[in-house]
């Protein structure tokens, strides 16, 4: 090959434009620099996606505090069997207004008092359970 090169300057013909070195220098440094632009932009959506995932969940907590303590307040008020009455209507339009697909008033031994909805979940939770592990763990929660 390297007597073919010689071959061909001797000659006075030119290469071919792409085996020339700039050409492929300049390929060389294109193709790195659109991996590194392809890198950057998965990072910033990674970024991005966890930041929309912990504004979510915040919404989501400050929404689900807002529900717990509109019905707690309706409970306090008392009124015996109205109260449960007044409790799954007030679920009812706290669940449609905050987006949520169902809410669920429990006792404190985890038994379901009511219920938006359907009711396809089971109607009583054990505090191992899954929906009841991650309040029951958190330093705020309180019965």
């Amino acid at each position: 090959m390297v007597h073919h090169i010689k071959s061909i300057f001797k000659s006075g013909e030119r290469l071919p434009w792409w085996r020339s070195l700039s050409v492929r220098l300049g390929a060389s440094v294109l193709a790195v620099l659109c991996l590194a632009l392809v890198a950057v932009a998965l990072w910033l959506n990674h970024l991005e996606e966890r930041r929309f995932l912990q504004q979510h969940t915040e919404h989501a907590g400050q929404a689900a505090a807002m529900v717990a303590h509109s019905l707690s307040q309706r409970m306090l008020a008392g009124g015996d069997a109205a109260v449960w009455r007044d409790v799954t209507d007030l679920s009812e339009e706290l669940r449609r207004a905050v987006g949520a697909a169902r809410i669920q008033v429990l006792s404190r031994e985890g038994k379901v008092k009511t219920a938006t909805g359907t009711l396809e979940s089971p109607r009583q939770y054990r505090l191992q359970d899954k929906e009841c592990a991650r309040c029951h763990a958190s330093v705020s929660f309180r019965h």
